[in-house]
């Protein structure tokens, strides 16, 4: 009876207050904040050093790094780690259970929860990392240039390049926008209000990008999507299923999620990410029954297997 009460407080509080990346990467029932397919490298140092509230697995062994899963120095995942291949550095630590075949060097460490084989996905992208068809437009859109102020409200459709000039606000419209690029540069802010943007070609910010609640894929190859250091990003979902991902250090990535071919990721934080579970699937229990001083909401709402 204690524990439905206290499940019956928690599904509420995500009624009333918690608001979930634009898309969730849910697989096989778990959900998670970063998702590759060949290889994540979440690498270490940093002042502070990188803190992952959520899941993250490399989901296929492929390429050269035969789905590798490096942990560096002083990296700390609040969640389950799994890969083919996992490497644990100094002071990396992995709170969940831990799912790998060879362990290249302190995996094992790392792991506080045990260790199990780990059994790769048949196939890629899984359907929660889409490849959208993306019809880019032939006319430009450059916030914040001479005869286009900021902030700038451009309607949902085809453009050829999108830039968000330094400083400005672009304000999406909740719809569907297609692109060859997006760029959104130092200082800008872009609103997403629960837009999708797929590009054909890249995604960047520069240093102190803002963005907010979008949804962004990019169907390129090679370095689809990178962000410049301390980017700002809350409730978005950045997917890069035949590119690879680099997030740049002193970022916050709160309530956001990835999937991409491959990660890399320098030192930032990711709290309260990953976990858009207000109630568990069946076979799955809450990790913790309530909020106390040494265990966060967020790790409240985070789902583990029965």
């Amino acid at each position: 009876m204690k524990r439905n009460v206290i499940l019956g407080i928690l599904v509420l509080l995500c009624t009333l207050v918690f608001v979930v990346p634009a898309q969730a990467v849910v697989i096989g029932g778990v959900d998670y904040v970063l998702y590759g397919r060949c290889k994540i490298g979440l690498e270490g140092g940093g002042t502070p050093p990188t803190l992952i509230e959520g899941n993250v697995r490399v989901a296929q062994v492929c390429g050269s790094p035969q789905g590798f899963l490096q942990i560096g120095n002083g990296v700390t995942i609040n969640g389950t780690a799994s890969a083919n291949r996992m490497s644990g550095g100094t002071g990396a630590t992995v709170t969940g259970a831990c799912e790998f075949n060879v362990d290249v060097g302190g995996a094992a460490a790392a792991c506080q929860d045990g260790e199990s084989a780990f059994i790769p996905d048949a196939s890629w992208p899984p359907a929660a990392c889409p490849v959208p068809l993306v019809t880019p437009g032939t006319n430009d859109f450059i916030c914040g240039a001479p005869g286009n102020p900021s902030p700038c409200n451009p309607p949902a459709g085809q453009y050829k390049k999108i830039d968000v000039l330094d400083g400005a606000v672009l304000n999406l419209d909740g719809g569907t926008y297609q692109a060859a690029t997006l760029n959104v540069q130092t200082d800008a802010t872009l609103n997403g209000n629960g837009s999708t943007v797929n590009l054909t070609g890249t995604f960047t910010t520069e240093p102190r990008a803002i963005i907010k609640n979008v949804n962004i894929t990019s169907i390129g190859s090679g370095g689809a999507m990178t962000t410049g250091n301390a980017t700002q990003v809350t409730d978005s979902f950045f997917n890069a299923p035949n590119g690879g991902i680099h997030l740049r250090q002193k970022g916050t990535y709160q309530r956001f999620e990835a999937c991409g071919n491959t990660l890399t990721v320098e030192p930032n934080r990711f709290p309260d990410g990953g976990d858009t579970f207000c109630a568990c699937p069946t076979g799955f229990h809450f990790a913790v029954e309530t909020c106390t001083p040494e265990t966060s909401c967020t790790e409240g709402r985070r789902c583990e297997k029965d």
